[in-house]
Parts: C-alpha cells; structure tokens; sequence
C-alpha cells in the first residue's frame, strides 16, 4: 500500500475548502496570498507560504498617516517619525543640490565646448546638432529633476510641520492634564514653537548663504575670464564683444553682492538661529542660565530671551537694509 508523502515542512496545509478560497488566489477567511506548492506532491491542495515580495515591500512603507498620530500616537513615537523625516529631508537636499550642480556646472560645459567648436574650429553639422541637442536635452531633464525634487521636498516639510504640530498638541495635552498653570503652558507652547522660528532662520539664511556664493562665484570666475580674454583679443578681435558682455555681468554681480549683503545676512541669521536652539535646549536640561530656577521661572526666561533674540535680529536685518548715508547720521 502507497503512503501519501507528507507535505514540507515549508507548507501549511488548509482545511478550508475549495470554496473558501478566492480567484485571486487569496483565502476568503485569512485574507492570506495562496499558492500552490508542486513540491509537496499533494495535488488539490494549497500551501501557504510566504511571498518573497513581502520582504521587499517592507522597504517601500509608506509614512504613517498623521491622523493615526494625532489619535493615539505616543511621545518618542512621534519624536522618532520627526526624525526620520529631517533625515528624509536631508537626503532630499543633497540629491537637490546635486542636480543643481549638473544644471549650472554641466550644462555650462558643454556650451563652452559647443562655443569653443564654433568659433576654434570648423566642425561638421552633424556634431554641431549632436551637442546642441545633447544640451537642450541636459537642460530639460535637469529642470524636470529640479521640479520633482522640489516638490518632494515640499511635500516632506509639509509633513514635518504637522508632525511638530501633533507633537505640541501632545505636550499641551499632558500639560493640561498635569494641571499646570495658564502662563507656564503658555510658555511651554511658546518653546515648542521654538523649532519653526530656528528652521525658518536657517532656510532664509541658506537662501542667503546660496545666492551670495552663486554672485562671488561669478565675479571670480568672470575676473579670470576677463583677464584670459582680454590676452586673447590682441589677435582675434571677436574677443573683444565678449570680453565687454562678461566685464558687464562682472560688475552687475559685484554690485549686487556690495549693495545687499547676502554674506551678512546669512551670517546673523544662522548666529540667531543658533542661539535660539542652545536656549531650547538649555531650558529643557537645566543647564547655563535655567541651572537650578524652578520650572516656571525657568521658562519665563527662555521665553524672554527667546524674544530679545528675535528682536536683536529684526534691529539688525533693519540696520543692513539702512543705505549708508542714514548709518552715518545714525
């Protein structure tokens, strides 16, 4: 007498019928992905196993919606969700600046190589209308990247903002249960603000920070230009426009860059937001000025010097904005 062969160890066997089981190869009372195990040796019947795509789909989690944080989402639950999104986002920025880097640096290569041909030699059509389409083509795909990045980052400062949000509804809420006092939850509201006032500093101040390189950037590399081309326009007088058109941006830069300040704007912009973030923390640690003063003093004074910060920088962003004959009378 034949013995049935019994089943790997692998596969689970089902008792549910046929029926149970659905067309699209999921079983109607687990929910669970079928399939049929030809190995077994068991014709009829369905193994369950484990898909191998489960594992990859892991690494494709989507976030966790906010309104399941907003319901029952715990402290160092929420705080850990901010992170991995400031780490998300800091990611999303290198890549950003990566293709701005290809968008300025790249695309500025291969139109100076496309002039050198032009104007050096007599090249082919042919190479002529290969490299101006590899151009048109560089800067095309360069702007798309920029724009799906854009919103990326858009989208995940989005996120970050109402991740902070449900993390200050969460503090709020324990304070009020902890039957604080109206001016010390007022204050503390105040200090997990605190974060967007340092965040906001730190992009105007990188925006600064960009275009005043972006500018220096210019004027030095247009300098070395200048001087290089001027040489060359002894002998070929089609330097010489060129020489006039790259003088011109020279100076528009310099210009720009004396008049406005980008460098220090940036400048006090990052020293403010710095000193605000040492004072989030130092409330929070009991550390520096807050060592050893009670809860409530300790935040009224974080609040306070938060404040003073924030009004020292205002005096100074008017101060730059000042033109300088009203500095003198000053």
């Amino acid at each position: 007498m034949a013995r049935t062969r019994p089943p790997p160890a692998h596969c689970l066997l089902l008792s549910s019928p046929p029926q149970a089981i659905h067309s699209n190869g999921r079983c109607a009372v687990t929910n669970a992905l079928l399939e049929c195990s030809p190995q077994c040796g068991h014709l009829g019947e369905l193994a369950l196993t484990m898909p191998s795509r489960r594992a990859s789909d892991s690494s494709k989690r989507t976030p966790e919606p906010i309104e399941s944080l907003l319901k029952d989402g715990h402290q160092a639950h929420i705080k850990s969700q901010i992170l991995d999104q400031e780490d998300y986002l800091r990611h999303q920025r290198l890549i950003r600046g990566l293709i701005q880097l290809w968008l300025v640096v790249g695309n500025l290569i291969i139109a100076a190589l496309l002039a050198l041909l032009l104007w050096v030699t007599d090249p082919a059509v042919s190479l002529v209308v290969t490299i101006g389409s590899a151009l048109i083509v560089s800067i095309v795909a360069g702007l798309s990247l920029y724009y799906r990045q854009y919103e990326r980052i858009r989208q995940g400062k989005l996120r970050l903002r109402k991740l902070n949000q449900v993390r200050k509804e969460h503090l709020l809420e324990e304070a009020s249960q902890a039957g604080d006092a109206s001016l010390l939850a007022i204050h503390k509201r105040y200090r997990e603000e605190a974060p967007d006032v340092v965040e906001a500093y730190r992009e105007e101040s990188n925006k600064y920070r960009r275009t005043h390189n972006v500018l220096q950037g210019i004027t030095i590399v247009g300098s070395i230009t200048i001087s290089t081309l001027a040489t060359a326009a002894v002998t070929q007088e089609s330097f010489r426009w060129l020489t006039v058109a790259i003088s011109l941006i020279v100076g528009i830069a310099a210009g720009f860059t004396g008049y406005f300040k980008y460098r220090e704007r940036s400048f006090n912009l990052q020293q403010t937001a710095d000193s605000i973030e040492r004072q989030y923390y130092s409330v929070e640690l009991r550390v520096g000025r807050y060592r050893g003063k009670a809860e409530a003093d300790a935040y009224a004074d974080f609040a306070h010097e938060v404040e003073w910060l924030r009004e020292e920088q205002s005096k100074r962003q008017q101060q730059l904005e000042q033109p300088a004959e009203v500095k003198q009378e000053q």
